[in-house]
């Protein structure tokens, strides 16, 4: 057989079939002869040749018979096409499949001839779509987040029930009815701006805003935008969004509790530092007015061991932060207020070179007292009255995490120390204060006296 009108033969006609898994039947209803293509006997799972109406009819599960009669009748009589869908137990195997059917009637042959196809991985792939929409039905209108999916133009296509609460919007309706690029309060806080930004770079974009929406319930809300790109194209964007109202008040009162703090802690130091300043004036007083060189040399070491505390103190309520302080601020602070209290400082040339880097506080104080007790040794007794030429030179360096401090005088250089010296009272601070902070002093003659301090930061 061969059709010259389309060029497609018998055998060109069942790989067509084949391929579409589908199968032609005609019905003599005035003969109750049936004839089926070979791909219609096996969707059908029917192996006989020669086939009867009663064979076709019994396939079909019952609860489908009533309707497939009565579809053929109303296309006899000429009152509707037909066109159905129905379930088989398939003969041969008994698997149940669902078959798709379209027929016409010839009412001078009496002939019924249609086509029907096998639809059952169809079907299943739209149950399977349809469980899939639900889920996804579900998950969008339950979730714990606002959800609002936006067109290019900026209309507003869906919106969940969290999103709803957010806004404070009676109903989906009324709120499909603003486009977030034209909406005065969305545009006022810069929503609409990162819309835009979204469509124009292709990519994510997150922020916060405080909204005050329309229907007068306010929150703070963080949101995240993104493209749906399908195909290389957006085809719109979607939004999530979560309210920190909560979290944002938290956060202005702990702010505020740090705020307080602050004050009290500037205000705890400030008191120290007067406080200390009295106690080292005081003092200073005392040495000025000592008879005795030996007990005035006391006090002015006492004196200038008080002020490298108070240079602490005085550092810290000037600085923002309490843990740490600056070095190059306080050990510069720390060596001109110690100079301040030696007068004959005057015919010393000092020079310092001190890196700025961050000192924890918690060494500041052991190291400030070893500084103060290195430079007022230096200033008492690294010079003769024959020197014509005084410098003390102090350096802080760091280098990676250690911290390398010299205290270099060009005077007699240190003697042998003897055990009594060994056992003074500076010696011994300096000492136990370096190991307090996990360091080491060296002690060397270089050209005059030398003195290091090693530690890590």
């Amino acid at each position: 057989m061969y059709d010259d009108s389309t060029g497609v033969n018998e055998k060109n006609l069942r790989s067509i079939q084949k391929i579409a898994n589908m199968g032609f039947w005609t019905i003599d209803l005035a003969a109750g002869g049936v004839y089926a293509t070979p791909e219609a006997k096996k969707i059908y799972g029917i192996q006989k040749d020669k086939i009867e109406y009663d064979d076709i009819k019994s396939i079909p599960l019952p609860e489908y018979r009533k309707m497939m009669d009565e579809a053929l009748s109303l296309l006899v009589s000429g009152d509707e096409p037909y066109d159905i869908e129905f379930k088989i137990r398939r003969a041969d195997d008994g698997e149940i499949r669902d078959i798709h059917s379209i027929a016409e009637y010839d009412p001078v042959e009496k002939l019924v001839s249609g086509v029907f196809q096998d639809v059952t991985e169809q079907k299943q792939m739209e149950l399977r779509l349809v469980a899939t929409e639900e889920r996804f039905k579900s998950l969008f209108d339950n979730s714990t987040s606002g959800i609002m999916y936006m067109a290019n133009d900026g209309s507003i296509l869906e919106v969940n029930r969290r999103m709803l609460n957010l806004l404070g919007s009676p109903s989906a309706d009324t709120t499909r009815q603003f486009n977030v690029l034209a909406f005065p309060l969305l545009v006022e806080v810069g929503f609409s701006a990162d819309f835009r930004q979204v469509l124009e770079l292709r990519k994510d974009i997150a922020n916060s805003i405080f909204y005050k929406s329309a229907w007068g319930t306010e929150h703070y809300l963080e949101y995240h935008l993104a493209p749906i790109i399908r195909d290389g194209i957006i085809s719109g964007v979607i939004g999530t969004f979560e309210e920190v109202t909560a979290r944002v008040h938290a956060e202005e009162r702990i702010n505020s509790l740090l705020k307080e703090k602050d004050i009290i802690l500037r205000e705890v130091h400030h008191r120290i530092k007067n406080n200390m300043a009295s106690i080292e004036g005081l003092l200073r007083i005392q040495a000025d007015s000592s008879s005795d060189e030996r007990v005035g040399m006391e006090l002015k070491d006492a004196v200038s061991r008080l002020g490298s505390m108070r240079v602490l103190y005085e550092k810290l309520y000037e600085s923002e932060e309490f843990l740490e302080t600056s070095s190059k601020a306080y050990l510069s602070k720390l060596i001109d207020d110690i100079a301040d209290v030696f007068p004959e400082c005057g015919e010393v040339c000092i020079e310092k070179k001190i890196d700025d880097f961050s000192i924890p506080t918690k060494l500041s104080f052991s190291l400030g007292i070893i500084i103060n007790e290195l430079f007022t040794n230096a200033l008492k007794y690294a010079f003769t009255d024959a020197a014509s030429e005084r410098l003390i030179r102090i350096t802080a360096v760091k280098t990676g995490r250690t911290v390398n401090i010299c205290v270099r005088d060009n005077g007699i250089g240190f003697p042998e120390i003897n055990e009594h010296q060994r056992e003074g009272f500076g010696l011994q601070l300096i000492n136990m204060l370096s190991e307090q902070i996990g360091g080491s002093v060296g002690f060397h003659n270089d050209g005059g006296a030398v003195c290091e301090i090693i530690f890590d930061v």
